[in-house]
């Protein structure tokens, strides 16, 4: 039974996913090697097939944090919209999940990235490993809306001006003194 999810999964045949999740015993699987082979796999329904395991499944019966990663490398938004709603946070290596969305910044991880800071509590990651990246990778946009929604009081202001200064970021620079004031620096 475990080849034969494996297979299916790889395959994205998730009408036969879909019949054995409904009528074997999830312990004849390895789901989390079949999880594992749909992210890896190149069907187009990959991203349907992962919800559909996500649903199906335990909590326990999967690896959380690594598909949580992985959603997070492959630019999958509705798979981490639906882990964000349905699992426990403290499931996640966020740090890891947010340094994939660094690698490869599109539009859509651009999203997943907002996403994640907007639902997660700021104590489930390292808001200044986030700034020091977005820095070095020049996401300015990122910068301001982090500046604009997060609780001013969870952020090195300070730092931020300071990195702002050292690469010459005019742009953040205005923001800070023009949103916070001088009273930041006192």
């Amino acid at each position: 039974m475990k080849d034969i999810m494996n297979k299916a999964c790889s395959f994205g045949c998730i009408d036969t996913v879909t019949w054995l999740l409904d009528n074997e015993d999830h312990s004849l699987f390895d789901l989390k090697m079949a999880m594992c082979n749909t992210f890896n796999s190149n069907c187009l329904c990959k991203e349907e097939l992962i919800q559909l395991l996500l649903q199906k499944c335990m909590v326990d019966e999967l690896d959380m944090e690594i598909n949580m990663n992985e959603a997070c490398k492959l630019g999958l938004l509705k798979i981490v919209t639906w882990l964000i709603e349905s699992v426990d946070h403290r499931l996640f290596d966020l740090n890891t999940a947010i340094s994939h969305l660094y690698l490869h910044f599109t539009d859509r991880n651009q999203q997943i990235f907002k996403l994640l800071l907007a639902n997660v509590s700021y104590k489930l990651f390292d808001l200044g490993i986030v700034i020091e990246q977005a820095f070095r990778q020049d996401l300015t946009e990122i910068l301001i809306w982090l500046l604009q929604t997060k609780d001013h009081s969870l952020l090195d202001v300070k730092y931020v001006m300071n990195e702002a200064c050292r690469v010459g970021n005019l742009r953040i620079i205005k923001h800070v003194c023009g949103t916070m004031g001088k009273e930041v620096f006192r």
